[in-house]
């Protein structure tokens, strides 16, 4: 009896695993499997970025945007979520939708700039900024990460600035666009604060995004 229990067990579980495939053919792992996204929930801002200045929840800001970008977003979220998260498929200590908060959307002439805004399990805010190529519809291959948290902390939906802000960086913006190496062509000016051995600095970096990638626009030494 039990060679017969065994195969009827096998039977059971391989009609199972076929009932996932589609009516084309293509099996697909079961719905269990999948890392279940959040929402993807976007709001419309324009350069330079002031976190300060958004309202996440206000709905007159809230925009849809294409498939592709919706995808780039979720990738982010994703790597956030394994990489930073110590998260596991199974969504087993930490939920993925209990680290996403929103994405503000900017858009250059060439470039779209995703700032998606994220929650640390340890309650830390955290940013990735995410850059899509307007021209060939393609994200760029990196992202970069901003740790917001001894910056701001958001309150109903509001970005409200620290001490460490207001007086470090005072009314920079977090995300700038300006011709800095006078190509004809926007670059990025990216600041944040940077902990030094004791105590935080000012972290100001410019990136150029011409060759669909990102590279570091070092000074030039004097």
């Amino acid at each position: 009896m039990k060679p017969l229990f065994f195969i009827f067990i096998s039977i059971i579980l391989a009609v199972a695993c076929t009932s996932q495939a589609d009516k084309d053919g293509i099996a697909h792992a079961p719905t269990s499997l999948h890392l279940d996204i959040p929402h993807i929930n976007v709001v419309a801002t324009g350069l330079p970025l002031h976190l300060d200045k958004i309202d996440l929840n206000a709905p007159q800001n809230k925009v849809e945007i294409s498939d592709g970008k919706i995808a780039l977003i979720e990738k982010v979220v994703k790597d956030y979520y394994y990489d930073e998260c110590d998260g596991d498929l199974n969504q087993t200590f930490i939920k993925v939708k209990d680290t996403y908060i929103g994405t503000l959307w900017a858009v250059d002439t060439l470039t779209s700039v995703f700032y998606v805004i994220l929650r640390h399990p340890s309650g830390k805010l955290d940013a990735q900024i995410a850059f899509y190529d307007n021209v060939t519809n393609q994200p760029l291959s990196s992202t970069l990460r901003q740790n917001i948290h001894n910056m701001y902390h958001i309150d109903d939906g509001r970005f409200i600035p620290s001490e460490l802000k207001k007086k470090l960086l005072q009314n920079t913006p977090e995300i700038e666009a300006l011709d800095y190496n006078q190509d004809g062509i926007n670059d990025f000016k990216i600041s944040g604060l940077r902990y030094n051995n004791s105590s935080f600095t000012p972290d100001i970096k410019v990136y150029d995004v011409t060759s669909s990638q990102l590279n570091e626009i070092k000074p030039e030494k004097k």
